[in-house]
């Protein structure tokens, strides 16, 4: 009997022993969340979970998961279970190794956080991008060690999502402002969010850039979550006003903080120019100092190409020598000629070539054609203002209308028919009429002479 019970006792001893050195790997039923922080608003953000590490209750030991398993036979340094917590190289998992189907999906997320619930203990992978904005890949743990009875517990995480790469957007403020006309204003919209930067990061910047071709940038302003900055406070600009120059966007130090709090706020940049290329087309492109790849708006202006031809039905043949002049609605628009039959609506951003001046009048080149570039959509009103020598003035040149698409760009053929000539020399000519003439003025002044005699004699 005393045999029994100290065989008994040793077998609950070893019990005992072997229950505790179990516990210690016991994985609770508990469940937990991670919430990501510090998203951008309004966003349609789509994150994905993928699990890393589970707890197998079977075996009361940590084990990756099937995705992973695979991707440690390529590169077995991506994940260290022997340490407390695993060990894990989110960056490299997600980059090569992440499996087609997510542990679990949040879509169209629009508020600045996000909850995953009912986790396993474990460890979690999570990718985000949004509509402005795609972040660097983040990843936790669901669990801690009680540092009392060293058990595992559930723990839930809080993750404060950093943006990697910020999609700048650039749009129109007017849709239809793709067709315009030279010196016409156009107003953008560049939009993007703030940066959240990293807390070892000493040296914190954010700039947007505007670069204008065709164009001068003449006003800026700035918004940050709703709310519009003052210019050298909150932020500077390099110089306005000047053709084709890239206008930066500097917020200050001060503005930029050391606690993130403009992190995922919305930023505005609101942009006025003017169009000021010879031909008409433009572009602006907007970038960041977060996102290298330029959103762009381009546009055109329009033109209307006169040929100048005798009216011969057969073969109509160029002249030369022919002046227009062109309004639109009450106003004649002034020109400035490029090159021969080649001219440029005149704004006071045009340059003037040397030897050139503005002028109301377009005069056709060698050929017999002009072309007059930089006009907007509407209605033309043409004018022949001289015909070329011998050749009568055309006063039938119907209006041009000018419309974004294939109508952007007229050509009308403006006909003039030669003047009624005089009878050449060597022929009856003119001489008849003068002997005529001088016949009926000799006779008229004979008879007046002839009566004045008779009158004296009597």
């Amino acid at each position: 009997m005393k045999k029994m019970k100290k065989l008994f006792a040793m077998l609950l001893t070893l019990a005992m022993v072997f229950g505790m050195s179990m516990t210690s790997f016991a994985a609770p039923a508990a469940t937990a969340k991670i919430t990501v922080k510090n998203l951008t608003a309004n966003d349609n953000t789509t994150l994905n979970l993928y699990q890393v590490v589970k707890f197998n209750d079977a075996t009361s030991s940590w084990e990756v998961t099937d995705w992973v398993k695979n991707a440690l036979k390529s590169d077995p340094s991506l994940v260290d279970l022997t340490t407390k917590p695993a060990k894990i190289d989110y960056a490299k998992l997600a980059e090569k190794y992440l499996p087609t189907s997510p542990n679990a999906v949040k879509e169209n997320v629009n508020t600045t956080s996000c909850d995953f619930t009912d986790l396993e203990v474990g460890a979690y992978l999570i990718t985000a991008s949004g509509d402005t904005t795609s972040y660097t890949v983040m990843g936790t743990g669901t669990y801690d060690y009680d540092e009392n009875s060293n058990l595992i517990k559930p723990v839930s995480k809080e993750i404060s999502a950093k943006g990697e790469t910020y999609t700048v957007v650039k749009t129109l403020k007017n849709s239809n402002q793709t067709f315009v006309i030279k010196g016409e204003t156009v107003e953008f919209n560049i939009d993007t969010v703030f940066p959240s930067y990293a807390d070892d990061n000493t040296n914190r910047t954010f700039t947007i850039t505007d670069t204008p071709t065709g164009m001068k940038v003449t006003g800026v302003k700035v918004s940050v979550g709703g709310t519009e900055l003052t210019e050298n406070v909150d932020y500077t600009i390099s110089e306005l006003g000047v053709k084709d120059k890239a206008v930066t966007v500097s917020f200050t130090s001060d503005y930029i903080g050391t606690s993130n709090a403009h992190a995922a706020a919305a930023v505005r940049v609101e942009v006025t120019a003017v169009v000021t290329s010879d031909d008409g087309t433009y572009s602006n492109k907007a970038t960041s100092g977060y996102d290298s790849t330029p959103s762009e708006v381009v546009g055109t202006s329009g033109s209307i190409t006169i040929n100048k031809t005798d009216d011969n039905k057969t073969t109509p043949n160029p002249l030369t020598g022919a002046k227009f002049s062109i309004k639109k609605g009450e106003t004649t628009l002034e020109f400035v000629e490029l090159s021969a039959g080649e001219y440029t609506l005149y704004t006071e951003d045009t340059v003037i070539p040397e030897g050139k001046q503005k002028v109301t009048d377009v005069t056709v080149n060698e050929k017999g054609v002009v072309t007059v570039k930089g006009l907007g959509a509407g209605e033309y009103v043409i004018t022949e203002t001289l015909a070329p020598e011998g050749y009568s003035v055309n006063n039938n040149i119907p209006n041009v209308t000018l419309e974004e698409g294939e109508h952007q760009n007229r050509t009308i053929q403006v006909k003039d028919s030669k003047l009624s000539a005089l009878p050449s020399t060597g022929g009856i000519g003119t001489t008849i009429f003068t002997i005529a003439g001088c016949v009926i003025m000799i006779a008229a002044a004979g008879l007046f002479f002839a009566s004045r005699k008779k009158s004296d004699n009597k």
